[in-house]
C-alpha cells in the first residue's frame, strides 16, 4: 500500500516550525501577499487555458500575430490577444515585431504535462468549490465520478514520472518474489490504470487486478492496456471493499494512493473518503490507524517499509494475511 502522508506528521513526530507563505509582518503585508497569490493563481488559470486550447503548441511552430494564432487554434481573435497580452505581462510569451513567441528557454517547461497538471488542476478543483462548502456543511463526501473527468487526468500526469521510476523498486524482496512467481496483485483506486500496467509489464507472470468505481477511468485504463498489448492485467469498475473476502495469504495488496499536499487533502482526498459513510481518511492520517483499519479487516500483520518514496512523501505498508 502506497500512502502520501505529509511529512511532519509522520509517526506523530513533533512539527517542524513551517514557514509561511505570507508576510505576517502586519495586515497590510499579509493583504499584500494574498494580492500576489491571488495574482499567480489567476495566472496558472490562464495557462492552463492557453494548454487546454493548444495555444501554446501552436506557437511552439514558431511566432506569431494573435489573428493567425486564433485562426490555428481555432479560437476568437478578441479573447486570444487578450490572453497573449496576460501572458506578456508576466513574461510567458515574448513580442516583437507584431508577433507573439515562447522564449526558447522555458519553451519545454510550458508544453510539459506537469504544467498541463498545476494549471488545469487548479482550475478544476477551484470549479467545484460549491460542492467542498455544502461538503463541509453537511459532513457528506463528494463522489469523484461527479467532478471534472480532468482530476482523474491530472492525477495520473502528476504521479506518472514518480511510478515509472519508483514503483517497481520499491516494491519488497518478498512481494517482488511473489509477482514473478506468477502472484496476484491487486491495484485499488486504480485511476487510469497507469501503476497497474506498470506493474503488469515489471512482472508478466503475474495476474494484475485494477479496480476503480469510476467507469470512464477505467474504459482509459482498458485502453492503455491494450495499447501497450498487456494481456496480464484486467480492470473493472468496483468498489474497494469488492475484493476483499477474495485474497489468499499468498495475494498482494498495493494502494498506490493519489494524494498530494494538503490542501489537495481538503480538496479532493477527503471528500472522497466521506462518501458512503468512510472512515474520511486524508494526508495526515498517522499510520497506526491504517493499522488499525487493516488488522481489524483480517490482516494478520502491517508494517510501514522504508523505501526511496519516503523522499517523496510517501509511506510504503505492507500488510499479510496469514
Amino acid at each position: 500500500m502506497l500512502s502520501y502522508c505529509y511529512r511532519s506528521n509522520v509517526a506523530g513526530s513533533q512539527a517542524e516550525p513551517q514557514k509561511s507563505m505570507f508576510d505576517m509582518s502586519s495586515a497590510a503585508a499579509f493583504c499584500a501577499s494574498m494580492e500576489e497569490i491571488g495574482l499567480a493563481a489567476m495566472v496558472l488559470n490562464l495557462v492552463g487555458l492557453g494548454e487546454e486550447l493548444d495555444l501554446f503548441k501552436k506557437l511552439v511552430n514558431g511566432p506569431m500575430k494573435t489573428t493567425e494564432l486564433a485562426a490555428a487554434a481555432g479560437c476568437d481573435n478578441r479573447y486570444v490577444k487578450e490572453w497573449c497580452l496576460s501572458m506578456l505581462s508576466v513574461g510567458v510569451l515574448a513580442y516583437d515585431d507584431g508577433k507573439y513567441s515562447i522564449p526558447k528557454s522555458i519553451t519545454d517547461a510550458v508544453t510539459a504535462e506537469t504544467t498541463s497538471f498545476y494549471a488545469t488542476f487548479f482550475a478544476v478543483v477551484c470549479g467545484d468549490r460549491a460542492k467542498l462548502a455544502s461538503a463541509f456543511k453537511t459532513g457528506d463526501g463528494i463522489d469523484s465520478r461527479d467532478r471534472d473527468p480532468r482530476v482523474a487526468k491530472c492525477w495520473c500526469t502528476f504521479f506518472k514520472p514518480l511510478y515509472e521510476r519508483l514503483l517497481v523498486p520499491c516494491l519488497t524482496p518478498e512481494i517482488k518474489a511473489k509477482l514473478e512467481a506468477g502472484g496476484r496483485i491487486a491495484d485499488v483506486g486504480c485511476g487510469l490504470g497507469v501503476s497497474a500496467c506498470i506493474l503488469a509489464e515489471a512482472f508478466p507472470k503475474a495476474e494484475v487486478r485494477g479496480i476503480d468505481y469510476c467507469a470512464t477511468s477505467i474504459e482509459q485504463a482498458k485502453t492503455l492496456a491494450v495499447t501497450k498489448q498487456l494481456t496480464n492485467v484486467s480492470f473493472s469498475v468496483d468498489s474497494a471493499d469488492s475484493f476483499g473476502p477474495s485474497l489468499t495469504k499468498d495475494d498482494v495488496v498495493a494502494l498506490p494512493t493519489a494524494h498530494i499536499f494538503l490542501p489537495a487533502s481538503v480538496s479532493l482526498c477527503l471528500p472522497c473518503a466521506k462518501m458512503n459513510g468512510g472512515d474520511g481518511l486524508g494526508t495526515v492520517t498517522p499510520t497506526v490507524k491504517f493499522r488499525t483499519i487493516f488488522l481489524g479487516a483480517g490482516f494478520s500483520t502491517f508494517e510501514s517499509v522504508p523505501c526511496a518514496m519516503n523522499a517523496d512523501g510517501f509511506r510504503l505498508f505492507v500488510a499479510k494475511k496469514e
